[in-house]
């Protein structure tokens, strides 16, 4: 059985694994973004580290938690 930690861990591998692949840049920025969330990054800070609006970012953690969760 896998904690949540095990769990966040791999969730990060996949991340960086995609985020090497992708030649596509708004699916660079997105994985970006869950990367840093995954490291316990807060919203705000992701948005300055990336240069978006916090709303944005939000937005993107939404939409790949929905993802998450449709499994």
């Amino acid at each position: 059985m896998h904690s949540e930690n095990d769990n966040e861990k791999e969730e990060i591998r996949e991340l960086k694994r995609a985020l090497k692949s992708t030649h596509n840049k708004r699916m660079h920025i997105r994985y970006n973004v869950i990367l840093l969330h995954l490291k316990h990054y807060t919203n705000q800070h992701i948005a300055s580290i990336m240069n978006l609006d916090p709303h944005t970012i939000a937005r993107y953690i939404n939409d790949y938690t929905e993802r998450l969760n449709s499994f």
